[in-house]
């Protein structure tokens, strides 16, 4: 398991990201068993009814995550709403452009095109 303590899911998916860029070995362990490779890097036990899949961009396949709704209402508050639709303040791009795969160059991951 990992030492390295994650304060947010973003944080642990950007380690998860450089980590299998610099480390083949890694990469295919996620792709094989993204579970297991998620809690070993996260250095816990993930919750029993928790799935998680693993996708790779391509030049010609481009995959969005779009965030669960909160439980409680269904509602985003209008504090959550701002983060998502305006970013959180702590991505690289500065237009929807920015992120289309043809304009990354080879071997960049998400926020560092």
């Amino acid at each position: 398991m990992s030492e390295t303590t994650y304060e947010s899911k973003d944080q642990l998916q950007v380690a998860l990201a450089r980590r299998a860029q610099a480390d083949p070995a890694f990469k295919e362990e996620l792709l094989r068993d993204p579970r297991g490779a998620v809690a070993k890097e996260a250095g816990r036990e993930l919750p029993a009814d928790l799935e998680v899949h693993v996708l790779e961009d391509t030049a010609s396949e481009v995959y969005l995550v779009l965030p669960a709704l909160p439980a409680e209402s269904g509602r985003l508050s209008d504090a959550e709403l701002a983060g998502v639709a305006g970013g959180s303040g702590k991505s690289h791009h500065t237009d929807c452009a920015s992120w289309v795969p043809t304009t990354c160059t080879a071997g960049s991951i998400v926020g560092d095109c």
